[in-house]
């Protein structure tokens, strides 16, 4: 029994981790390049769950279509974000909070007038229940690991191998220096912006069919999000997944023992330790 137990804890843990990290990850990333905090970036999580509500749960696109489609529709809106909102603020973190702040509100507001109040059902992709031992998991959560698995180690290679993906990390460094060799600014920070409003958009349409959409789903995630990129090291790519997988776990061995308040303290809790005994995270910089 206990064994058992540990295994359905461990999935569930690394399921919502993993997820986390794909929020986290965009969040780094605009950080890391742009130098700013988005604090829109829950909103862009909501709109990618309720795009999945809409078209493939309303229109009844196919799921792996309808992911895809997600995905373009949120990197549009992330470079539409940059060119009208944030291309003047540059590191201004004050006009940016303000401005992402706002933002956030606004999105908030538009979806709540399209779709109302009331929360939203997402139909079953991958109904049906898998068998380990004696644990039943859900076969969608179980499917849900490699697909972010697979999103998390694309993400890595686009930075680390691509030449979009040298040029940010060439304007993360030294932004003026990029400039001198030629990389263009603009063009990589609409890139970024893109890379992390396409993830946070992901991300939520994979968990809709998981959980109801709501207008305000985004802020509990966005505050996950801010917790992983401290713990794991601002601007740290692989920080940002193990701290979320380690987020993960924590929430759901706290959830199963203890209950879901205990949980919710104790991420604080690692987020206080970390701040208080390694303030720059697990990968970050001195």
């Amino acid at each position: 029994m206990l064994s058992d137990q540990l295994l359905q804890m461990s999935v569930n843990g690394l399921m919502i981790g993993l997820v986390y990290a794909l929020i986290a990850l965009g969040l780094t990333l605009v950080f890391g390049v742009m130098r700013i905090v988005n604090f829109a970036h829950g909103e862009l999580y909501m709109l990618g769950a309720f795009a999945i509500y809409q078209i493939y749960g309303v229109w009844h696109v196919n799921f792996l279509v309808a992911l895809l489609i997600t995905a373009i529709l949120l990197g549009f809106a992330g470079v539409l974000i940059e060119k009208v909102l944030l291309s003047r603020l540059q590191t201004e973190f004050l006009a940016s909070f303000i401005v992402t702040l706002g933002l956030a509100s606004f999105l908030q507001a538009v979806v709540l007038l399209i779709f109302g109040l009331a929360e939203q059902g997402v139909p079953a992709v991958l109904p049906g229940v898998v068998r380990i031992g004696g644990v039943s998991l859900s076969l969608e959560r179980l499917v849900l690991i490699p697909v972010s698995l697979v999103l998390i180690a694309g993400t890595m290679l686009f930075v680390h191998r691509s030449r979009a993906g040298r040029a940010m990390r060439a304007v993360s460094m030294d932004q003026d220096a990029a400039a001198l060799y030629g990389v263009d600014i603009g063009r990589t920070r609409a890139i970024c912006m893109a890379l992390g409003a396409g993830l946070a958009g992901v991300a939520g349409a994979l968990v809709a069919p998981l959980f109801t959409v709501n207008p305000h789903m985004g802020g509990e995630p966005l505050l996950k999000g801010f917790i992983i990129i401290v713990v794991g090291g601002m601007g740290s790519i692989h920080g940002a997944l193990l701290a979320g997988i380690l987020l993960g776990l924590v929430e759901a061995f706290g959830t199963t023992l203890w209950g879901a308040p205990a949980a919710y303290i104790a991420s604080f809790l690692v987020l206080i330790g970390f701040l208080l005994f390694r303030p720059n995270g697990l990968f970050g910089k001195a």
